[in-house]
Formats: structure tokens, C-alpha cells, sequence
């Protein structure tokens, strides 16, 4: 048989305001066993009552600290909540490992879900870039030929088909698509 273990997730928020209270009751609400933090005392908070993940409002100066508390408390999860969805500063939380960034309009019980399968999973959670950065970003440095057969294969044309529309041999779009594979850094079609 399949053995399940339960295990009940302790959460950290350090936060006081409101908004903090309605996403203590959404965490309570998930099964997690919730404690609010008063900032300045967080270090000694994590220390003491070894959270398995602590939720902070997302801020430049957490940086370091953050990377400085996860070297006393490598067991602990960090989620940061912000108000941006693209954010360059994204990666810098991630190698400071930090588990994941999540926009503030989401709600309370949306968070508070998105955490849970994220400490479940052992999911890292951060937003997508805007599909038009990527396409900005990724695009330009495509010949005219190549955008045409990322359209006509991204629209679901298989590389003969590509071919025949384009009047070019199935062998040269196969070419096309392992130079685009690597110009995009893509590992495999879908």
C-alpha cells in the first residue's frame, strides 16, 4: 500500500495590519498553524518557533537578510508578497532562496493555497515575465525566415508542412528549428 504522512505546515507572517489578519485566517483555514512575527524580532522568531515557511511583504533591503537568516534556518521556506508581476529583482530573491514571489492582489485564500502546494510540491513560485518581454527580448534576434516558421509551428504546422508553405526543403526547416531551439533555449518543441 501508499502511505500518506500529514504533516501540519507552521507559517511565519510578518505582518500586523489587516490585511495580514485576513491572510492569517486563510492559512488557518488550510490546516497551517499560523504566528505573526513583529519585524524586528523576526530572526529570533524563526529561531524560536521554526516556521516552515515565512510570508513577508516584499522589500529591496530583505535581500540580505534573507540570504543571512536561510544560512541559521536552511529548513525554512521563504515567500515574498509583492506588488509588481515582472520584477528584475525576481532572480536575485530566487538565488538568495527565497521559494517564491506572489503578487499582493491575489487573495488571502489564494495565497495561502498557492503556498501550501508550493511546500508540498517543493515548488518554486515566481510570476512570468510579460509575453511581450519575452517576445521583445527573443524575437529581434530572429531572421525574417526564422519568426515565419516559429509562427507556422507555433500555430501547429508539422516541418513538412512548414516546407511545402514556404517553398523550402523539409531538411532546411528542420535546420531552422534546431538553430531557433537554440536562439530561444528551448529543449525540445512543445
Amino acid at each position: 500500500g501508499v502511505f500518506l504522512t500529514i504533516e501540519k505546515f507552521r507559517v511565519l507572517l510578518g505582518g500586523q495590519e489587516a490585511y495580514w489578519e485576513g491572510l492569517a485566517q486563510a492559512f488557518h483555514a488550510q490546516g497551517f498553524e499560523v504566528f505573526q512575527s513583529k519585524r524586528s524580532f523576526l530572526r529570533e522568531e524563526v529561531i524560536k518557533l521554526q516556521p516552515t515557511v515565512l510570508v513577508l511583504e516584499e522589500k529591496r533591503e530583505l535581500l540580505v537578510a534573507i540570504g543571512d537568516l536561510l544560512k541559521e534556518a536552511p529548513f525554512l521556506a521563504v515567500m515574498l508578497l509583492t506588488p509588481r508581476r515582472d520584477s528584475a529583482e525576481f532572480s536575485a530573491y530566487y538565488e538568495s532562496g527565497v521559494r517564491g514571489c506572489l503578487p499582493l492582489d491575489l487573495s488571502p485564500r489564494q495565497i495561502a493555497e498557492i503556498v501550501e502546494t508550493s511546500l508540498k510540491l517543493r515548488l518554486s513560485v515566481f510570476p512570468l515575465p510579460p509575453r511581450r518581454a519575452l517576445r521583445r527580448e527573443m524575437i529581434p534576434s530572429l531572421s525574417a525566415r526564422e519568426r515565419q516558421i516559429l509562427f507556422l509551428v507555433a500555430k501547429g504546422f508539422s516541418a513538412k508542412e512548414v516546407a511545402a508553405k514556404l517553398h523550402l526543403t523539409e531538411s532546411s526547416v528542420k535546420t531552422y528549428l534546431k538553430r531557433l531551439m537554440k536562439k530561444l533555449g528551448a529543449h525540445n518543441q512543445t
